[in-house]
């Protein structure tokens, strides 16, 4: 049980606080960028030809990804992509790339790898 300080009373207190037990995370297909929320505020910035937002639009870019995702940083996705024989090793330094527990999102599109075939290379 977490305890707060109660500038008030001068005593420690229990939180009565409820912890978050999952975070739901979107993916901006425009931004490339994962979100906590289901708009990207970005886009919502953004001013349509007629000079107002396009709510409609922002909607329509934004999907659901999960609950955890992590930063890829570039020596994984250099190694990421010799695993994917990629013929440019950079290729995913050029990119966003995520991983959610079960694949990576390289600029939005899952890219799935599996264990089994580099196993056996050897």
């Amino acid at each position: 049980m977490r305890k707060e300080y109660n500038e008030i009373l001068g005593i420690m207190e229990k939180c009565l606080a409820v912890p978050k037990d999952s975070t739901t995370i979107y993916w901006c297909k425009k931004h490339k960028i994962p979100l906590f929320d289901n708009e990207c505020k970005c886009c919502r910035e953004e001013k349509g030809e007629n000079g107002h937002v396009s709510e409609e639009n922002s909607k329509n870019l934004i999907e659901y990804i999960g609950t955890d995702v992590r930063p890829v940083f570039p020596e994984e996705q250099l190694l990421l992509a010799i695993i994917t024989d990629e013929d440019d090793p950079y290729k995913y330094t050029k990119q966003s790339v995520w991983y959610n527990g079960y694949c990576y999102l390289c600029d939005g599109e899952k890219v799935k790898i599996t264990l089994i075939p580099l196993i056996h290379c050897h």
